[in-house]
C-alpha cells in the first residue's frame, strides 16, 4: 500500500491531530482495504454515492463512506448536518471496527476447519461436506479449494 502524505500530514498523524479531512481519506484507504476495492465500488453504484465522494463537502463525504461502510444500514440515511459530522464519522468507525471483527473471526475459523481437516486422512475425509463448510459460506473460493485439496493429498502421502 502506497502512502502519498506530506510532511505535514504525517506530523498531524504523529501529533494525533488529524483534520477532519485527513481521517475521511484514511477511512476511505480502510475501507477499500477491508471489504476490497470491488465491494466499494458496487456499494457506491448502489447507493449513487460517487458525486458524494468527490465532493468537497465533508458531511457528504462522511455520508458516501457510512453508506459504503454499514452497506445502508447506519444510522445516517442522509447527508448530515454540518453539527453532526463528528457523529456519523463515529458510526462509521464502527462500522469499519465490524466489518474488521467479522473478517477476523472468520479467518479464525476458516484456519481451525482447515486444520481438523488435515488432520483426517484423505479415506475418511467427505470431501463434499466439507465443500460446502468452505466454499458455500464464502471461506474460500473454488480455485482455493482445488489448491488446499491438493495440498491436503500431498501431506498425506
Amino acid at each position: 500500500m502506497k502512502d502519498n502524505f506530506s510532511v505535514d500530514e504525517m506530523q498531524d498523524i504523529i501529533d494525533g491531530g488529524l483534520s477532519m479531512d485527513s481521517q475521511i481519506n484514511v477511512l476511505l484507504e480502510v475501507l477499500k482495504n477491508v471489504l476490497d476495492e470491488g465491494a466499494v465500488r458496487a456499494r457506491t453504484v448502489k447507493f449513487k454515492l460517487q458525486k458524494y465522494l468527490k465532493s468537497k463537502k465533508i458531511n457528504e463525504r462522511v455520508y458516501a463512506l457510512n453508506m459504503i461502510a454499514s452497506d445502508g444500514r447506519g444510522k445516517v440515511q442522509s447527508v448530515p448536518e454540518a453539527e453532526k459530522v463528528q457523529e456519523a464519522l463515529e458510526d462509521t468507525y464502527e462500522w469499519v471496527s465490524e466489518e474488521l471483527a467479522r473478517r477476523y473471526i472468520q479467518k479464525q475459523n476458516y484456519y481451525t476447519l482447515l486444520q481438523n481437516c488435515i488432520c483426517k486422512s484423505v479415506e475418511t475425509l467427505d470431501t463434499k461436506s466439507i465443500y460446502k463448510a468452505f466454499v458455500k459460506n464464502g471461506l474460500m473460493d473454488r480455485l482455493q479449494w482445488k489448491l488446499t485439496t491438493k495440498k491436503l493429498l500431498e501431506l498425506q502421502k
